[in-house]
């Protein structure tokens, strides 16, 4: 007598088979989900800002005339007599850095000394989402560039 081979029940294979298929496919779109979050935190902005830039007198007054996004110039001389005596055109009167935190238009900024600017800079930095410039050599600079500005 031939012995025969035990019948193996078929529908755990199928159940088996199904859960398997099931999980690859819940791994699959999972995976493609995160990816997807991922590129879309990585698009879209605004970012934080982590540098700023020097820029000479020249420079900066192309950056005013040619700017294609919002720019804000802003005086951060210590005395508002100085922004009176003269100032760059469009320039508002501004020595409270924390004013622009989390602002997202570029910003050039001057003051008394160069280092006080370096200083304003620092403060905002990974604070705003905007550039940021600051004009190497104040408004003396802009002056002796003999560029236009404001009383």
């Amino acid at each position: 007598m031939q012995e025969t081979e035990p019948v193996k029940d078929n529908k755990k294979i199928i159940a088996v088979l199904i859960i398997i298929l099931i999980l690859i496919s819940a791994g699959v779109v999972i995976g493609y989900t995160l990816t997807k979050k991922d590129e879309i935190i990585i698009d879209e902005g605004p970012f934080l800002t982590t540098t700023f830039t020097a820029l000479s007198a020249h420079d900066a007054y192309n950056l005013t005339i040619a700017n294609e996004t919002p720019l804000i110039i802003a005086d951060m001389r210590s005395c508002k007599c100085s922004y009176n005596n003269g100032h760059l055109p469009n320039a508002t009167w501004n020595t409270n850095p924390y004013s622009f935190f989390n602002m997202t238009e570029d910003l050039l900024i001057y003051a008394d000394e160069e280092s006080e600017s370096i200083d304003y800079c620092k403060t905002l930095l990974n604070n705003t989402y905007s550039r940021l410039f600051y004009i190497s050599g104040g408004f003396d600079a802009w002056k002796i560039a003999s560029l236009p500005f404001e009383e």
